[in-house]
């Protein structure tokens, strides 16, 4: 029986797609009589999904204000060394310019403190993209139910990491596809 209803004897066409995610129970194996929560598994997926997208956002922007920032400590660091060297040219006793000096590397300090930030908001957001996509990739490892290999449409093949395959075409054979958690990933017929 495959997901309520009997696969061995129906001539209707077979959905690969509807075993996708599907935790494939071998022969030898007991079928779990537990239910699986679909509709609060793909809630649960499509917010992991949302906050993901959110964090490769949070990301770029981070990105883009390091950039910002990283011109704005070229342009102040410009500043400072074009008034070093016109005071430098006209020699010592130029008050107004040593005042204008001071100013620029007090900006020039205060522009680098902001791309300190700006780097240290970049790992931050470096390390939410990751910890959200792992999440999304744990989310969408967790079967959505159970399929027997005998209720598969006959012949069929399951194939797991590792697995050495051959390269003999069938039309008619399904191939499965599984995870190390025995959940399919793929399937297709060939």
């Amino acid at each position: 029986e495959y997901m309520g209803h009997s696969t061995r004897m129906s001539k209707a066409p077979f959905s690969t797609e509807s075993l996708l995610r599907m935790r494939i129970v071998g022969k030898t194996e007991a079928m779990p009589t537990t239910q699986v929560d679909v509709a609060g598994l793909e809630k649960n997926l499509a917010a992991a999904r949302v906050k993901f997208e959110a964090a490769k956002t949070a990301h770029v922007e981070a990105l883009l204000a390091r950039k910002r920032a990283r011109a704005s400590v070229e342009e102040a660091e410009a500043a400072v060394e074009a008034l070093q060297a016109t005071l430098k040219e006209l020699g010592g006793g130029v008050e107004h310019m040593l005042e204008q000096l001071a100013e620029a590397e007090r900006v020039c300090a205060a522009q680098k403190q902001q791309l300190s930030d700006a780097a240290r908001k970049v790992e931050t957001a470096t390390e939410a993209v990751s910890e959200a996509e792992a999440a999304v990739a744990g989310l969408e490892r967790e079967p959505r139910g159970f399929v027997s290999v005998a209720s598969l449409p006959q012949p069929a093949r399951v194939i797991r990491p590792d697995d050495p395959i051959a390269h003999t075409r069938c039309a008619t054979r399904l191939n499965v596809y599984v995870n190390a958690d025995g959940v399919c990933v793929r399937a297709d017929f060939g």
